[in-house]
């Protein structure tokens, strides 16, 4: 997971993070909380089509 993602999930109150001095800090509790509260892929979701188009 990169860190954008992880900081838009700070930012939109997903994932609880902490500040030390400069640097943010996640909590290996709260990570493991925002993991298992992702949705699950099933067979459906984990397929996608994309159309490339041939100019």
């Amino acid at each position: 997971m990169a860190a954008r993602t992880l900081y838009a999930a700070i930012r939109d109150g997903d994932l609880k993070a902490r500040k030390f001095r400069r640097r943010t800090v996640i909590l290996h509790e709260d990570l493991m909380i925002f993991l298992k509260n992702l949705p699950e892929v099933g067979v459906q979701t984990a397929v996608t089509t994309v159309e490339v188009s041939k100019n």
